[in-house]
């Protein structure tokens, strides 16, 4: 098994394919069952994808899950990383 360094740049097709397949057995956050299932249903592509399903597996919103599928992947709701995000929480990546 090789080890995975704690950065990994955005983008990083191999990690991706990891991701998606639901290969997470032992990794943090997304080794349980129903997060490895929520993996294989989106496939991650890129740092967005990850954390909505962050987001979605948790109990509170694990109900949204299916109506967040419904949107093609273009137009599913939320803000990208790259875009800056809502206006109130602008500069906090740069804490």
């Amino acid at each position: 098994i090789r080890s995975v360094q704690s950065h990994i740049p955005d983008g990083d097709a191999a990690t991706y394919q990891l991701l998606a397949r639901g290969d997470t057995v032992g990794l943090f956050q997304v080794e349980s069952p129903g997060m490895r299932r929520l993996l294989r249903t989106i496939r991650p592509t890129r740092l967005d994808d990850l954390m909505d399903i962050l987001a979605l597996h948790r109990p509170g919103t694990q109900a949204y899950a299916n109506r967040y599928l419904r949107f093609p992947k273009s137009q599913r709701p939320g803000s990208s990383v790259e875009g800056g995000g809502h206006p109130d929480v602008a500069g906090v990546r740069d804490l």
